[in-house]
């Protein structure tokens, strides 16, 4: 591990759901490349759930994925972010992170 790499030099913000009220319905995030970082993580979050909403007491979520577990043998190049909401309105967010840039720093890319 380089401990004198900055963490903006490492992680960039590729695409946002920014905060809303979702109805029930699937909101997604722009596509993002997968050719400039070895890695990816999304951010989930919730806020206040609608009366019949699903997520128990869970607001924040993490999702990892390596480029290496990607289908990119077969023209697999971009990836989104994607939420659905079922049953009763909640307000969600998510983004979506590459890390680990290639070629620069993540700022760069």
């Amino acid at each position: 591990m380089q401990t004198n790499t900055k963490g903006s030099e490492t992680l960039s913000i590729l695409a946002t759901i920014d905060p809303a009220c979702q109805a029930a319905g699937t909101v997604t995030a722009a596509w993002g490349s997968v050719a400039n970082f070895h890695a990816f993580l999304a951010v989930v979050e919730t806020g206040v759930l609608g009366a019949a909403a699903t997520l128990d007491k869970i607001q924040q979520a993490a999702i990892k994925l390596r480029l290496a577990n990607l289908d990119s043998n077969n023209g697999f190049a971009f990836l989104r972010l994607s939420l659905t909401v079922e049953l009763a309105a909640s307000i969600v967010a998510g983004k979506l992170i590459g890390v680990h840039p290639r070629h620069a720093t993540a700022a760069v890319c």
